[in-house]
């Protein structure tokens, strides 16, 4: 499957497997937590977790227009765009079955739809005696009924276009995609980068190429 989200001719890779890693890096106040066993499975993708690749995720490339594409991986991290991207985008086509990443209790919209978020998952848990709110966003749909409880990759949603996307689900001039879900890690003294909680190792994290390429 072309999953559209490359410069280079290489195909990139999507979700790594299930396993478990070994510490949460962020608590509520921001600080390193005590080595121990996290709780978190390393997956966002039901296809994943039947998968071995050495990337967790990758980062949304494509920016820009359909017809003037810009690849800048950076501007999909947490803290990017100069401060105000308080998530991580990363990327998956339209219509990806999305799991649950913890235990927890989720919600559908509970923001409405109508917002840059578009249909989006609360997903909300404790760690460590502190609740915390996983968000889902630029969702299609629902799988199963909310509000319920979910077990971690337990199917919740399908990846989408609502919200504040542009050309998603549709190749741009280079043949890539900017499909993508926003994820973001909510704790009670604000939003913390939900990579660096999960440990996850992300493709593209270390591109730092902001350009126009020539396609065609």
């Amino acid at each position: 499957m072309n999953d559209g989200n490359h410069l280079a001719e290489d195909a990139p890779l999507l979700y790594a497997d299930d396993s478990i890693h070994e510490a949460f890096e962020a608590t509520h106040a921001g600080e390193a937590a005590p080595e121990s066993k996290s709780p978190f499975a390393s997956s966002l993708t039901e296809d994943a977790l039947a998968s071995g690749t050495s990337y967790n995720a990758e980062y949304r490339g494509w920016y820009g227009t359909q017809a003037r594409p810009r690849w800048c991986p950076a501007q999909s991290k947490f803290g990017g765009r100069g401060g105000g991207h308080h998530g991580a985008d990363l990327f998956a086509v339209r219509g990806t079955r999305i799991v649950a990443l913890i235990a927890g209790r989720i919600e559908w919209n509970p923001r409405g739809s109508g917002g840059k978020w578009g249909n989006h998952i609360w997903l909300n848990f404790r760690y460590q005696n502190q609740p915390f709110t996983f968000v889902y966003a630029h969702l299609d749909g629902l799988v199963g009924s909310a509000p319920r409880n979910v077990q971690g990759g337990e199917v919740i949603a399908t990846s989408g276009c609502s919200g504040n996307t542009t050309y998603c689900g549709a190749d741009n001039a280079c043949g890539g995609r900017e499909d993508h879900v926003h994820l973001e890690l909510i704790t009670t003294s604000g939003r913390i980068d939900p990579i660096a909680a999960l440990g996850w190792n992300v493709k593209y994290a270390n591109d730092t190429r902001c350009l126009f390429p020539s396609c065609g």
